[in-house]
């Protein structure tokens, strides 16, 4: 929707976009002739999340240092000056910088702990990067996909394997489901440990997960090795690893 001033000249094109994110704000800025959307120029370093705002005062995209917040359904994104001035009843968390690089500890910095596959326990986060793991994937998906529930049996063959060959590596699942029903009806056709379904934003923004894609991430030494999203090339990327 594009908002016009009374002389006819544009206010902004994101129309819908701003009165679905803040109706009464939105329509107070029109009658002033101003958009609720703005943003700045970055300075040097810092990034710019281009698909994101800030909830409290509407920068978008967001420039610099992001903030949310570790329970998911809060749906909350905040700069670096609101994130300071905005009270909330779960912990705010900096979101981490896609294509850095970060240690393990960092990366899962977010996850409460890992649902374990068989049994209603928590496992504790700091198994992952306490471990000798040489390799750890990170496995994107939902029950919903059908290419997803065409790669998770022939992927858990893999992981199988290389359990019984007492290989170092390890596969996180984090969800793509809609909701919690799905998500553990999903898992438990899983034979590795799952991030909480409500702990996932975090992870999900640095690996720049969307849309229906899915995304098998290898980890050698906490760096991104490769991103597969066909079960077949995968399989092929395994057999070169083992060798």
């Amino acid at each position: 929707m594009v908002v016009l001033s009374s002389s006819g000249e544009t206010i902004t094109s994101d129309g819908v976009d701003e009165v679905q994110s803040a109706p009464e704000e939105a329509l107070k800025k029109y009658s002033e002739g101003k958009c609720l959307f703005w943003s700045r120029e970055p300075q040097e370093g810092e990034y710019v999340w281009k698909n994101a705002k800030c909830s409290q005062c509407f920068m978008r995209p967001l420039i610099g240092s992001r903030h949310g917040c570790t329970n998911e359904e809060c749906r909350i994104s905040l700069c670096q000056s609101c994130s300071t001035k905005k009270e909330h009843e779960h912990p705010l968390i900096e979101y981490l910088i896609p294509n850095q690089q970060y240690s393990l500890e960092k990366l899962f910095s977010s996850i409460p702990y890992l649902l374990d596959p068989k049994k209603e326990e928590h496992i504790p986060i700091k198994t992952i990067y306490e471990n000798d793991l040489k390799s750890i994937g990170l496995y994107f998906s939902g029950h919903w996909c059908p290419p997803c529930r065409h790669f998770t049996p022939k992927l858990a063959e893999i992981y199988q394997q290389a359990q019984s060959d007492s290989k170092s590596f390890e596969i996180i699942f984090i969800s793509s489901d809609q909701d919690e029903e799905a998500f553990n009806e999903y898992r438990s056709e899983m034979p590795w440990p799952s991030i909480p379904f409500n702990s996932t934003t975090l992870l999900k923004a640095y690996f720049q997960i969307s849309g229906k894609k899915i995304f098998f991430i290898l980890f050698i030494d906490y760096f991104i090795l490769k991103r597969y999203s066909n079960i077949n090339y995968f399989i092929i990327g395994w057999k070169n690893f083992n060798t």
